[in-house]
């Protein structure tokens, strides 16, 4: 009834404002629908991105700890020969416990010649990995010293 007072005109902007926000509900949908889109997939590219960094930083940090540990092993053997020649196992035990006391070192172990075990210092927790160096004196080899190296500051 009230459409038949309204003339012609009236109809004519009710039906036009209905269907222009008809219209403008259907953009706000497709509006939102492609901004969610598109911050989701960014968001993944970024986490993706992250984590290639986070591979590539972990795989340098232990390329470093490993270094160290080789480092370290070499330190170990020039120092020891002398104490080997010397069979002085007591200071090498507490070079190894020296040694130990650096957090990313587990264990280490002295090995004599005839690759028994001459003085070892072992901490808590697994060696992730173990780095073997021989311990020369004047060019010929009288033992050898084993570090285990934890992963945990790269992991």
């Amino acid at each position: 009834m009230v459409l038949k007072k309204r003339g012609i005109a009236a109809r004519f902007i009710l039906i036009v404002s209905i269907l222009a926000q008809g219209l403008m509900a259907v953009l706000a949908v497709v509006a939102i629908y492609t901004a969610s889109h598109s911050q989701s997939k960014q968001a993944d590219e970024f986490i993706s991105r992250l984590k290639s960094e986070q591979a590539e930083q972990e795989k340098l940090l232990a390329g470093e700890l490993k270094q160290k540990g080789e480092s370290i092993a070499a330190l170990l053997a020039q120092t020891s020969s002398a104490l080997i020649i010397g069979y002085d196992f007591d200071s090498m035990g507490r070079l190894a416990d020296n040694a130990k006391n650096d957090e990313d070192v587990v264990s280490v172990v002295f090995y004599g010649k005839d690759k028994k075990v001459i003085a070892q210092a072992k901490g808590q927790g697994e060696a992730k990995e173990t780095l073997r160096k021989d311990i020369l004196f004047e060019g010929k080899t009288i033992g050898s010293v084993e570090v285990g190296l934890s992963l945990a500051g790269v992991e």
